[in-house]
Parts: structure tokens; C-alpha cells; sequence
């Protein structure tokens, strides 16, 4: 049972040799994304700064579970354009399967990776959901 999800739609432009910004706006459901640990400051988007060909860039989003049941965290990526993007640009976060108990807040960093050969493409984006799924009783 899906008890919520924070979705994540990112663009960027990547020239070669160029920087880019790169950022994405954030949607949540039973599930909710802050700027702070404090959760005072809602988090409308993710911003990965300037990116070049061969770097990457960390982003920190609190999390916070406002439902009542606890729930593991897992992230999916689709929906990438141009599809050849996929292959150089990596996005992952540090709370695959994390445990968030009803009221608690954890921040999670997510990293975007740019390969240094990426050609083929300038203007990119891609869908993230975060998900937190119900712990099932055995």
C-alpha cells in the first residue's frame, strides 16, 4: 500500500563546456519536503546550482512523514528527455528503503552525476517520485 510519494520534475540545459542550472519542482502527498530540519520552510524546488560536463551536485530536501502509519522511503526516476539523457546523467539519494516513523523528518541528499562525455543533447528533464510505502505486518 502506497501511503504517499513527493514527486520531483527536473530540467537543466548542459552546453559542452558550458555550466548549467539545473533544478526541479517539488509535489507531495502524506509525505512532505522542507528546506530546514525544523520544517518551517516548504520546499517548492530543487536546485542542483551550475553544472558542467564531468561534475556533479548534492541537494539536501528534509523529508517529513505527516501520515500516521510508518513507512520505508524508495525513489524512481523516469521519463527522461531526451531518452539518450539516461545515459549521462545519474541521479541517486542516500535513503533508498530508510524507515520514517509517523511525525519524523530525515534529510536526504540527492546527487546528479554528469558524465564527462556527454554530447547530443542541450535542454534535458526527467521525473523523480519519492515514495513511502507501508510496512506490511507478517
Amino acid at each position: 500500500m502506497i501511503v504517499g510519494f513527493l514527486a520531483v520534475a527536473s530540467t537543466g540545459l548542459l552546453i559542452e563546456d558550458q555550466s548549467s542550472s539545473v533544478n526541479g519542482t517539488l509535489q507531495t502527498l502524506n509525505i512532505e519536503a522542507y528546506e530546514d530540519f525544523e520544517a518551517t520552510l516548504n520546499c517548492s524546488m530543487i536546485d542542483f546550482g551550475s553544472l558542467s560536463p564531468g561534475k556533479s551536485s548534492n541537494q539536501t530536501v528534509y523529508i517529513k512523514n505527516i501520515g500516521s502509519e510508518v513507512v520505508f522511503l524508495s525513489m524512481n526516476v523516469q521519463s527522461w528527455e531526451p531518452s539518450d539523457a539516461e545515459a549521462f546523467l545519474v541521479l541517486s539519494w542516500n535513503r533508498d528503503d530508510h524507515i520514517l516513523n509517523p511525525g519524523e523528518s530525515i534529510g536526504a541528499t540527492f546527487i546528479l552525476d554528469v558524465d564527462e562525455n556527454v554530447f547530443g543533447f542541450s535542454d534535458f528533464s526527467f521525473n523523480i517520485t519519492i515514495v513511502g510505502n507501508q510496512i506490511e505486518e507478517i
